[in-house]
Formats: structure tokens, sequence, C-alpha cells
């Protein structure tokens, strides 16, 4: 059962309304993750800016979604491992490659490598190998890269760590982490 109040457009105002108004009308909907965040208009619009500046990043879109996945699985997030499956599989990800992400792999070695690091980045709180990044830096990416995947990692951890402890009510097709 949630632990915290789910605002809505109809049971909040000032600037909490605005937020809730504008992420309705580009989502199609009302989220319960957005709803509980809006209980700290200030922290719901922390995690939309530092958001939007990651949109604008050098990671593909794609790629951004696939961390996304291996993190909240990484983390134990069921709600975000639910959400990003919803959202991966819009952007045309097989129901095995998003499984694979959810456990930080994937059949592309690219992605992999990317994935692995992410997940190495969080399981060691950041205390990762010279070797280590190495190996993601050998698979193609940039220290730009390697800057937004941390920027993902803090971002997600974010979500996954509030829908956690909260028990965000799951508001997408549920995914089983296994």
């Amino acid at each position: 059962m949630q632990r915290i109040t789910t605002l809505t457009v109809n049971t909040t105002s000032g600037q909490a309304q605005t937020q809730l108004s504008d992420l309705k009308q580009a989502m199609g909907a009302e989220l319960n993750l957005f709803g509980a965040l809006a209980n700290s208009p200030a922290a719901l619009q922390g995690f939309l800016n530092f958001k939007a500046a990651l949109d604008k990043g050098s990671l593909t879109q794609l790629h951004s979604e696939q961390l996304a996945l291996a993190i909240a699985g990484t983390n134990g997030c069921r709600y975000c491992a639910s959400a990003h499956s919803y959202i991966s599989d819009k952007l045309g990800l097989s129901a095995d490659e998003i499984k694979a992400n959810l456990k930080a792999t994937s059949a592309d070695d690219q992605t992999n490598v990317l994935l692995s690091f992410a997940k190495q980045v969080i399981e060691s709180r950041g205390s990762v190998s010279q070797e280590q990044l190495q190996r993601v830096k050998s698979a193609g990416f940039s220290d730009e890269q390697l800057v937004e995947v941390i920027g993902h990692i803090a971002l997600n951890s974010f979500t996954n760590y509030f829908n956690e402890a909260f028990d965000i009510e799951i508001d997408f097709p549920q995914v089983e982490l296994t």
C-alpha cells in the first residue's frame, strides 16, 4: 500500500498544480510517481530539470532507456522497471532485450559494456577500477557520455529509492524483477 499522498491536478494548487497539469498534458495521464513527487514542488522541479538536461546529452534515447532499465533492475525498483519496460517496448526493444537490460546485460556488445559499467558503479558506490573504466572507453564511450552515465545513475536512483521507500502504486503493466 502506498505510503505517501498522490496529488492530482484537482487536489493541489500553486506550483504543484501547474507542474502536474503540464505533465498530464505531456504524458497523456497523471502518473503516480509525479503525483507523489509533487508533495515537494522543489523535488519534482529538480527531477524534471535534471531529466531535461540529460535528455539533451550525448547518449542516445535508447541508451538512456537501457540504462534506466539496468539501474532499476540493479536497485530493485519495481515501479521503474515497469515504467521503463513499457517505454522501451514503445521504442522498439524486444522483450528479450528488455529482460536482459533489467539484469544489466545486452545482446549488443557495446550496450552490454555500458550496462555492466553502470551496474559496477552502483554496486561499488562509484569505486570502479581503472580497468573497468578503460573497458567502457574502449567500447567507444566518451568522457562526456561517461559523465552522463553517472548522471543517469543519480537521477534514476533518486526515483528508484523514492518509489520503493513510499511503495508508489505502479501505473504501468507490471514487470517482475528476478
